[in-house]
């Protein structure tokens, strides 16, 4: 018990600078968002791309090769909350209402990111992926390991839907140091590790935060 509250400080400890251990892959492209409306980007947030195998979301604005695996719709739709969730901690983006981003039936992702971008209310989509999910093994005082998750985002110029950013964070949450476990001794904090929904909350939050500062809005 004592070495278990010991893992949970720092793993809390964590959280903030280093999303609880999700890693980033891909380096950040220049961003240069010039002016937007008045001093506010308006950002349309496209449903997450996703596949369990049978049905699929897909990725077809991806402009890098990103591999979908088994993950659930319902998971896919969270995540695409999740942004909406993240831009709104930053006044610079203004995100389009998501009703009015959901595509018409039949409607392609790259027919729905014209008809919008033809509609002039949008300077930038935000494209992003449900890569994959694994599950959490017990629940999140009695597990072992946490749930991981890998999310991916790519910001397109409404403007010929041209990729200026584009970035995925992956993985669990980092299990504490030395450090961590004497100091959650001497606090009596318990370890909780997170789902792999509650990690994929945090990637996303960290995704939206590389995105702010290479656009430096």
């Amino acid at each position: 018990m004592k070495l278990r509250a010991a893992m949970a400080f720092m793993s809390l400890a964590l959280a903030s600078a280093t999303a609880l251990g999700g890693c980033s892959g891909k380096d950040e492209l220049p961003v240069d968002l010039v002016g937007g409306r008045g001093k506010v980007i308006a950002i349309a947030v496209l449903p997450a791309a996703w596949t369990d195998g049978k049905t699929s979301n897909s990725c077809e604005l991806c402009p890098d090769a990103v591999v979908l695996k088994s993950v659930t719709g319902a998971d896919a739709e969270l995540v695409t909350a999740f942004f909406y969730e993240a831009l709104a901690r930053h006044p610079a983006y203004h995100a389009l209402d998501r009703d009015s981003v959901s595509p018409r039936k039949g409607e392609s992702k790259r027919q729905l990111a014209e008809r919008l971008a033809a509609r002039g209310e949008v300077d930038v989509f935000l494209v992003p992926a449900l890569a994959e999910t694994v599950p959490r093994v017990g629940t999140a005082r009695t597990a072992t390991v946490s749930g991981e998750a890998t999310v991916y985002a790519a910001l397109l110029d409404a403007d010929g839907l041209e990729r200026r950013w584009s970035g995925s964070e992956y993985g669990g949450q980092e299990m504490p140091g030395m450090f961590g476990r004497i100091s959650m001794m001497a606090t009596g904090e318990e370890l909780r590790l997170n789902s792999a929904m509650e990690q994929a909350d945090l990637h996303v939050r960290e995704l939206v935060a590389r995105m702010v500062k290479a656009a430096g809005r």
